[in-house]
């Protein structure tokens, strides 16, 4: 296990030897909605820097107590495309059906596949799983 990224809102490991990507939001809430941009900011440019062709990641929001407020909603609107961009697969696991609920919502905002759990064991299996050969023209 390589640790990519430690801030106090998040942290990131490449978990070895299958290259599983898995971003885990801490529990302190964002002191600004600056804060949200730009600890979601980081977490893209960890991934951009670990390369996503191919990159299957895990977030883990648990430990987050959630939050829709406008403000809130429109910045992370604004950083959700550019931490999802390009990835292989892409799995949430969330603590509650309030936050699958809200989750669900994102994905049909962005259109950007992704499965979405309270079990971890699912995820996992989920992003770990061979893709398919492409089918044949």
């Amino acid at each position: 296990m390589r640790e990519l990224l430690r801030t106090r809102y998040f942290t990131i490991v490449e978990e070895a030897p299958r290259g599983l990507v898995v971003v885990t939001r801490s529990p302190t809430p964002f002191a600004s909605v600056d804060d949200v941009t730009s600890a979601w900011t980081s977490v893209a440019d960890t991934l951009d820097r670990l390369g996503r062709r191919g990159r299957r990641v895990l977030v883990d929001l648990r430990l987050v107590v959630g939050r829709n407020d406008p403000a809130f909603e429109a910045a992370m609107a604004e950083v959700r495309p550019k931490v999802h961009a390009d990835l292989a697969k892409l799995g949430l696991l969330v603590a509650s059906v309030a936050g699958r609920l809200q989750i669900s919502r994102h994905q049909r905002e962005d259109g950007v596949p992704r499965l979405i759990s309270t079990d971890e064991t699912e995820l996992r299996a989920y992003l770990l799983a061979p893709e398919p050969p492409p089918s044949k023209p």
